[in-house]
């Protein structure tokens, strides 16, 4: 668009100010007034992205297992180190 062109050749600056700063205001306002949060919803959507991770983590580490070598199904793919 051509506001956003005009902006671009103004430096980061005028960037920010084009495109950061009213998500910037948005963000503390958000932080200031707080947000409702359905807990019982987040628990069972946290419960089931849970299990969904479960069922991943075991499929990826059959296929490494199988695909990489029989020890990599010993992975702790939680650990950092890895």
């Amino acid at each position: 668009d051509e506001e956003a062109e005009r902006q671009a050749k103004g430096g980061m600056w005028a960037f920010y100010e084009y495109a950061w700063r009213e998500f910037g205001e948005l963000l503390s306002d958000v932080e200031a007034r707080g947000i409702r949060v359905d807990t019982e919803y987040l628990r069972a959507q946290s419960a089931i992205a849970s299990s969904h991770m479960d069922g991943l983590t075991k499929k990826f580490l059959e296929w490494a297992a199988k695909n990489v070598c029989e020890d990599a199904a010993l992975l702790n793919i939680a650990s950092q180190m890895h």
